[in-house]
């Protein structure tokens, strides 16, 4: 048996374990190798070896019927003790391998040339080797094919092993996501139900007769609570969008609809602000969820009113029929919105700041919008005209078959 280093020798035993290869099922990649290996060195047997602590264990096998054999009678056991390819033109003129029983006996080996494969860290785990029954030696470029196949091996050990490793990474994210939501839900029940509380109480207070001091602060309570009752709701409705734990209610929805729907419960808050609706005709149905789809455009046109200029205000809101989606701009005079908070703006939690911060709402809002577009099949985006103040735009895909409206 080849005397081996007892530390360096841990070390590669642990290279090996870390590709979980040992003892797995056949694989086509791998099987290719061994047929070319075959097929380019005229060898009846050929085999990707990998050398454990007491055997050498075959991935890939031609020829050959047996899936492991002993180490101490492995060929291949030789062929790790260095970095470049082994050949063995007679076995029985080599006094490593002339009592060897693969030489003295079945398979009867006479010719063997094996190439390492040797990791990017140096570790040697075994060999793409070949295998004949005459003595014989490969001619320089089957030699080079070897030992690049053998190469190749290893990089197909290296992608095999990412790959497992993104799948384990992609079920322990997926586990830290349940957490999550379930750590969301839990907060968000916990913080409902005493939310709702404050709220009845404050509206009791708000129809009881009021000093002049006193109404300022029970109003301003009211309003910060209804405000933070709404971000609990977003929040658990972000991560149930995210976890696709949401289910879509989906029905013809008319968007122009939902629209004029949002505009007449504004009608209080949009004061001189003036809102022109523009449509071409006809404008068809989205199949969507009418409860979710409602909440972006409020959610979207609250913001345009909230945020424009009380005395010279102006919102345009269009819609157009194109290519099969249709598309919802609605655009205000404000301050606008910057290219690098554009791409941001959607993001959870993103907060702006300066005149931005006080011309359209972030965090979650913004975040439900894109996520609720997304679940329809659709897009969601803003930018800044030219003219000023900023546009939010969003494109759904159109029902098939739907009526115009």
């Amino acid at each position: 048996m080849v005397a081996v280093n007892s530390h360096a020798e841990r070390d590669r035993l642990d290279a090996l374990k870390s590709y979980e290869i040992l003892d797995s099922e056949a694989e086509e990649e791998f099987d290719d190798f061994t047929a070319l290996a075959s097929e380019i060195c005229g060898a009846p047997i050929s085999l990707i070896s990998l050398v454990d602590a007491n055997r050498q264990w075959f991935k890939s096998k031609v020829g050959l019927e047996v899936n492991e054999l002993p180490r101490d009678v492995a060929f291949c056991a030789h062929a790790i003790q260095g970095d470049e390819l082994l050949e063995v033109p007679d076995a029985f003129e080599d006094h490593r391998f002339r009592e060897n029983p693969l030489v003295t006996g079945d398979p009867n080996i006479r010719f063997y040339a094996g190439a390492p494969l040797v990791t990017p860290e140096g570790y040697r785990l075994g060999s793409l080797c070949v295998i004949d029954r005459v003595p014989r030696e490969l001619n320089p470029s089957q030699r080079e094919a070897l030992a690049r196949l053998g190469r190749q091996v290893v990089t197909l050990l290296e992608l095999r092993r990412k790959r497992k490793e993104l799948a384990s990474a992609y079920v322990s994210l997926r586990e830290l996501e349940a957490k999550r939501d379930g750590l969301v839900h839990m907060v968000v029940h916990d913080l409902r139900s005493p939310l709702q509380v404050i709220i009845g109480n404050l509206e009791l207070t708000s129809g009881q007769p009021l000093t002049e001091e006193d109404r300022p602060c029970i109003d301003a309570a009211m309003k910060a609570t209804t405000m933070l009752h709404s971000m609990v709701d977003n929040l658990l409705d972000v991560s149930r969008l995210e976890s696709g734990s949401m289910p879509l209610r989906r029905t013809p929805v008319s968007l122009q609809d939902l629209v004029e729907e949002v505009v007449g419960l504004l009608a209080g808050a949009k004061k001189n602000r003036s809102i022109v609706l523009e449509a071409e005709e006809p404008i068809r149905t989205v199949n969507g969820d009418r409860s979710l789809l409602l909440r972006v455009i409020h959610n979207l046109l609250s913001n345009a009113v909230k945020f424009t200029d009380a005395e010279e205000g102006k919102i345009e809101i269009r819609f157009a029929d194109q290519e099969g989606e249709i598309r919802l701009s609605i655009t205000d005079n404000g301050p606008g919105v910057s290219k690098q908070c554009a791409e941001l703006v959607f993001d959870k939690f993103f907060q702006m700041s300066g005149d931005e911060a006080r011309a359209h709402s972030s965090g979650l809002g913004l975040a439900f919008c894109k996520l609720a577009i997304e679940a329809h099949g659709g897009r969601i985006g803003v930018r800044s005209p030219e003219a000023g103040g900023a546009c939010f735009h969003l494109e759904l895909p159109i029902t098939d078959g739907a009526a115009p409206c």
